[in-house]
């Protein structure tokens, strides 16, 4: 049989409104992989906050993080290491410009954590892991980035909205989301320009050798588009954005609540399995 490469995004998608995935589902990726295919958890999470799924599906495969800034690849009982990193020179100097309308904000990367003014800073973004030692660095962050990012995430004051998507601008290995604004702070994302699904998803192709027309991804917010553009079948989960819906070759029939990632593989794969 025929290898498949098949990425799921976690939140709202693999993942049930309590963070869980069902033991069916479980079982079921598990069986996916035993025939040979690579299932990839594809996540806007760091490593820190990917790793105790990893640990519940037990199986041996690629993890994209960060949304693509990271690619971790199983080498024995270790992982290593593909990336799409911002310089630590220029997102000190980012900050540094904008730091009069600075707000609150992190900075991810492979060691550290760099927080500025935390207790302003949603937590459930930052993740944590126990068994992976990241060390917090407090303070301005155009002072304490010592080590170059795969993600920051940051708040700023309103009037400072446009002088900051001008400066973003000036750094073209730069992409940002924009989250909005809520009682005069405004929220944004920063990553590498390559830092994307699809093109983590295009270097496991290339890597282990996938025909393109055996691929999956399965999805459910904007920033799983990439991805779900890139497979030859790009999946929503039933309780996608409609932006992403939009997008996507195939729905699934259930949500995320209702095992919709198994469901949809098992009717894709019931002929395929034998």
């Amino acid at each position: 049989m025929e290898k498949y490469l098949i990425l799921s995004d976690l939140d709202s998608t693999l993942l049930t409104t309590k963070k869980k995935i069902p033991y069916p589902t479980i079982r079921y990726i598990r069986r996916l992989v035993r025939k040979g295919h690579l299932f990839v958890l594809a996540t806007g999470r760091p490593l820190q906050g990917t790793l105790k799924y990893v640990r519940m599906l037990k199986i041996n495969c690629p993890i994209i993080c960060d949304n693509g800034a990271n690619i971790y690849l199983p080498k024995g009982n270790i992982f290593t290491h593909l990336f799409h990193h911002m310089n630590k020179e220029k997102i000190k100097d980012f900050f540094a410009q904008i730091d009069p309308f600075l707000f609150s904000g992190f900075v991810g990367s492979d060691h550290f954590l760099f927080l500025e003014n935390k207790k302003y800073i949603p937590w459930w973004i930052v993740h944590e892991d126990k068994k992976l030692l990241i060390t917090r660095r407090e303070g301005k962050l155009k002072d304490t980035i010592e080590e170059d990012a795969h993600i920051a995430f940051f708040q700023i004051a309103k009037k400072g909205y446009e002088q900051t998507i001008k400066t973003i601008k000036k750094y073209k290995d730069f992409a940002y989301g924009y989250w909005g604004e809520e009682n005069g702070i405004c929220t944004f994302v920063l990553a590498h320009k390559n830092a994307r699904k699809g093109i983590a998803m295009d270097t496991l192709i290339k890597k282990y050798q996938i025909k393109p027309t055996n691929t999956i991804a399965i999805g459910d917010e904007d920033n799983d588009i990439s991805m779900i553009q890139k497979a030859h079948y790009g999946v929503a989960i039933k309780n996608c954005s409609a932006n992403l819906g939009e997008k996507a070759n195939y729905i699934t029939l259930f949500d995320n609540d209702h095992q919709g990632v198994k469901k949809f593989l098992k009717d894709f794969f019931k002929d395929k399995l034998q």
